[in-house]
């Protein structure tokens, strides 16, 4: 395994990890209430966040499936997207948050658990763009 792909992993596993073990402290801090706010507020991103990566997915499929000539190039477009959108769903959740008049403590610590989250998955999506450069 290429060292750019095992920081990539590793990185990816300790920023899954932290940045559950901060986001489920967040949540102890909130009401019963709050929690079923939150959730109610989340439900659309839950269902539809995912959907430009599929798509992105979908398309880099097809373009190695009929072997074009845009495979390298297509991949790190994908892991550009990836990333992209990593950015653009931190920017919302951290409005909706804002939005709730939910307490400072918890949006804090939340924060801080997306951002190693992001942290995590930008490392590793650096690592592989690395990886296929050969820098």
């Amino acid at each position: 395994m290429s060292q750019f792909i095992f920081i990539g992993v590793v990185s990816v596993l300790v920023g899954i990890i932290v940045s559950r073990l901060l986001a489920e402290k967040a949540l102890a801090m909130l009401s019963q209430k709050e929690k079923a706010d939150l959730i109610d507020e989340f439900a659309n991103i839950r269902k539809y966040g995912q959907i430009p990566i599929i798509i992105a997915l979908a398309i880099y499929m097809v373009i190695e499936l009929y072997g074009i000539e845009l495979a390298d190039k297509a991949i790190v477009a994908l892991l550009i997207l990836f990333l992209l959108n990593l950015v653009v769903s931190q920017l919302i959740i951290i409005r909706k948050l804002t939005s709730m008049n939910l307490p400072e403590s918890y949006v804090k610590k939340y924060k801080l658990s997306r951002y190693i989250y992001n942290l995590g998955f930008g490392i590793c999506g650096l690592s592989i763009l690395a990886k296929i450069l050969e820098v």
